[in-house]
């Protein structure tokens, strides 16, 4: 039986009388693949920014091996990584600035190794003194891929990361999860394309209003069936 990495125990949030998430309960083991579908309004971006501890749940507990989180937070996001909708980069800062930024914070040992190492490649090396805000937007979403994972987190989270990137980022993109999908650490996806993550996962959820409504392991033999069912419910041609 595979060690739980994070559980959640009846997670419930309002927005005054809007129920976004209604006693979620959870539980992600290590080198889990999980990709999670609903429509808009759903409780996706809601859970995983949960997840991220930017917010707080209304109700209900995160518990990490074994601990709870709001009792060990800063080992928690020590080991947590985090891409949303935004960048989460500093526009007057540097790519390589930025970079170093969050390194310190992570208290990396050899963070200008890690660094270089990352502006290399992410194709971002020779513009690395360029402030963020001059950077066109395909440089800006590899660097906040870079920032996401510039600690090797043991989890990493991602809101809907493929909206809206280029070619490029995406093709880095790809290369992430494949690397946790190889036992790097757990990943959890949200998305609304069944096509582009559930090839890439062992497990995928369904999510409606505020409630995990589907929770299934993906494998080969299982893959095309869920993927038109997944079409289906998200009322997708």
């Amino acid at each position: 039986m595979l060690h739980t990495t994070l559980e959640l125990r009846a997670v419930s949030k309002q927005y005054g009388w809007k129920t976004a998430l209604n006693q979620i309960s959870l539980s992600f083991g290590p080198n889990e693949s999980v990709a999670i579908y609903g429509k808009n309004g759903a409780g996706k971006t809601t859970l995983i920014k949960i997840l991220a501890l930017l917010m707080k749940p209304s109700a209900g507990d995160l518990f990490f091996e074994g601990q709870p989180i709001k009792k060990n937070r800063l080992v928690y996001q020590s080991r947590t990584g985090y891409l949303g909708h935004a960048v989460g980069l500093y526009g007057d800062l540097s790519a390589e600035e930025n970079l170093l930024f969050f390194a310190a914070g992570y208290q990396l040992e050899q963070p200008d190794k890690r660094v270089k190492a990352l502006l290399k490649q992410y194709g971002l090396y020779t513009c690395r003194h360029e402030k963020v805000r001059h950077l066109s937007r395909g440089q800006q979403q590899r660097l906040a891929l870079a920032r996401a994972i510039i600690h090797e987190p043991n989890l990493l989270l991602l809101d809907e990361p493929y909206t809206g990137l280029d070619l490029a980022a995406a093709a880095y993109l790809d290369a992430i999860i494949q690397s946790y999908r190889s036992g790097k650490g757990t990943i959890i996806i949200s998305s609304h394309d069944p096509e582009a993550i559930l090839p890439i996962a062992n497990r995928c959820l369904l999510m409606a209003e505020g409630k995990i409504i589907r929770d299934e392991p993906v494998n080969a033999d299982n893959l095309s069936v869920i993927q038109k069912q997944l079409h289906t419910a998200l009322g997708q041609a």
